[in-house]
């Protein structure tokens, strides 16, 4: 337990963390792996678990149902996931940085 707990050999930790500092606390936060776990335990915030939505459309329409929801991704998973281009389709704008820490709030383009 110990090595997974020092955030140097643990990202999706440190990226939580990261999120719990950056998002709003009443945020919806997509999420993927770990971070379905990690997401509702470190950081209060509901997570989306992407497991469910890998079909774009459907992705898209779970987003849609969370309107006018905050709803913000890590540039962690947008990475991890394949997401940033289906994402980009939807409406995606940058909300904070840190060095190579990112936040992303998602809502459909105007």
């Amino acid at each position: 337990m110990r090595p997974v707990s020092d955030p140097a050999n643990n990202p999706d930790l440190v990226d939580a963390e990261w999120t719990a500092r950056s998002a709003p606390s009443d945020a919806w936060i997509l999420a993927n792996g770990r971070g379905a776990v990690y997401i509702p335990y470190f950081t209060a915030r509901r997570p989306v678990n992407l497991r469910y939505f890998a079909d774009e459309a459907a992705l898209h329409a779970r987003l849609d149902a969370l309107a006018p929801e905050k709803v913000y991704v890590s540039g962690r998973t947008l990475e991890e996931a394949g997401l940033r281009v289906k994402l980009e389709r939807y409406g995606l704008e940058p909300a904070a940085q840190d060095g190579r820490l990112s936040l992303f709030r998602v809502r459909r383009a105007q």
